[in-house]
């Protein structure tokens, strides 16, 4: 059997440091997401929670930011950086897990 590959060390490494992407907790009022990690908050108890994005550090790989976070018994305001496009208008509801991913100014959220 025969393998041929464009990646070579380099790109092999990237791809790897990407599957061990860290998870980070985070919480309050505001968090700035930073490109391949995940953000974690504990559950949004505040009125209001503002979402940015930290400047790319690497564009050499893709870079995807991305964050799941849990409402309380009231729902919250989410304010996401204006330049985010989303596939579907993010509605934000009470008593909610959503998980969020941006990729070039690109957003999806899922709920459930």
């Amino acid at each position: 059997m025969s393998y041929n590959s464009n990646y070579n060390g380099a790109k092999v490494q990237k791809i790897l440091e990407r599957a061990e992407m860290p998870i980070i907790e985070v919480s309050g009022t505001t968090v700035a997401l930073t490109a391949n990690q995940f953000a974690i908050l504990t559950s949004v108890q505040t009125s209001t929670l503002t979402v940015t994005l930290n400047a790319v550090e690497d564009d050499t790989v893709y870079n995807e930011y991305m964050m799941q976070f849990s409402t309380g018994a009231t729902a919250p305001t989410v304010n996401f950086p204006s330049s985010v496009v989303w596939a579907e208008t993010p509605v934000i509801e009470a008593s909610k897990t959503y998980q969020v991913s941006i990729v070039d100014n690109k957003g999806i959220i899922y709920s459930w």
